[in-house]
């Protein structure tokens, strides 16, 4: 089995940046944790197999761009339930996958939908609006602050 067999959450830049800085991502990964999910949940999940998140190699190195500290981005990739993930999909899948899926912002935001769709997970996103392709919505879980409710 795969290291992203059971990554169900894909954090965006703007999901990353938030780490660290509001209490939402870092309570929101520790729902991964198999102490935190009822009984039925945690029996699905074999021994060492547990949830976890990913990141992609584009969204890190935008965090980086927008001056987010180094330290926080360390301690994120060093989190145990993580999942990095390089630029290097197969590239006639995703080319298919953009053909026939519609326009998204960029191909930054596109593999990140391509990702999510793939393993069956959400884009974690204080941005949902950025995954709208025309009529399609991809799967996004949008980060709120308690306070911005």
């Amino acid at each position: 089995m795969s290291e992203d067999s059971f990554v169900r959450l894909l954090l965006d830049c703007s999901a990353i940046t938030s780490y660290g800085v509001s209490a939402t991502v870092g309570e929101l990964l520790l729902q991964l944790e198999p102490e935190q999910m009822d009984g039925d949940d945690a029996d699905a999940l074999d021994g060492e197999e547990w949830l976890s998140f990913g990141m992609t190699t584009f969204c890190l190195a935008e965090a980086v761009g927008t001056g987010y500290p180094l330290e926080y981005l360390e301690t994120l990739r060093a989190h145990h339930r993580a999942v990095e993930f390089p630029p290097t999909a197969p590239w006639r899948e995703f080319g298919l996958y953009l053909k026939h899926s519609g326009s998204w912002a960029n191909l930054h935001h596109a593999y990140l939908v391509w990702l999510a769709f793939r393993l069956d997970a959400y884009i974690v996103t204080r941005t949902p609006d950025l995954y709208l392709a025309g009529d399609k919505q991809a799967p996004v879980l949008p980060l709120e602050d308690p306070w911005d409710q």
